[in-house]
């Protein structure tokens, strides 16, 4: 049986094409994807081409950046600019943008606020988190201070709010009836059939 993953990124690539279920939605897509595309500038200097993002890269469906892995690369010293072009590398950001300017709204408001992010499959959250701490820390390209771009810390220093999400208990796979349950600091759920219990505790 095909990975439902699969199947759902092949209809991603077809939907709007020639021929496509969607294919009259073309324009629309086009410009969505447009708006989710890391600007020029950015994709030129982290050395991010068209060419380094096919559709074999979107079929994969796999983390650019594994959250555990990226902490790991930051507290071993690798090079930030090798990180983030990693994060990146498909030329599109994993959250909206205006998320990111939300937040910096809200800061300046002085408004008091939490984030929590929800996947549905346990794999998509690694990029969107590994892009959130970039974030958090000035670090990511787009919103850097440099090149005329917004930079607003949530890192802890100076005084800023602190929100990178960083330590295993801030993540939790929850449960619906009639097993309802939240389990904290876990990053994988138990497949339908199998005890929570047992998977969680073994």
């Amino acid at each position: 049986m095909m990975d439902y993953r699969l199947a759902r990124n092949t209809k991603l690539l077809t939907f709007a094409k020639p021929g496509g279920q969607g294919a009259k939605f073309k324009g629309p897509f086009e410009k969505m994807m447009k708006a989710l595309s890391i600007p020029k500038p950015v994709r030129e200097e982290l050395g991010i081409t068209d060419e380094a993002v096919g559709d074999e890269t979107i079929l994969q469906n796999k983390p650019a950046v594994d959250a555990e892995d990226a902490k790991l690369a930051e507290e071993d010293g690798e090079d930030k600019s090798n990180l983030v072009k990693r994060l990146l590398s498909e030329g599109k950001y994993h959250i909206l943008p205006s998320f990111f300017k939300t937040l910096v709204t809200l800061k300046k408001l002085k408004r008091e606020f939490a984030v929590v992010f929800r996947d549905y499959n346990g794999q998509d959250l690694d990029n969107v988190v590994a892009e959130f701490n970039q974030f958090c820390k000035g670090e990511h390209p787009c919103f850097s201070g440099k090149n005329g771009t917004i930079l607003a810390k949530f890192d802890g220093s100076k005084g800023a709010k602190e929100m990178r999400i960083r330590e295993r208990n801030q993540r939790a796979v929850s449960y619906r009836a009639p097993q309802s349950r939240l389990v904290a600091g876990a990053r994988n759920r138990a497949l339908k059939g199998e005890n929570p219990d047992e998977f969680h505790n073994a």
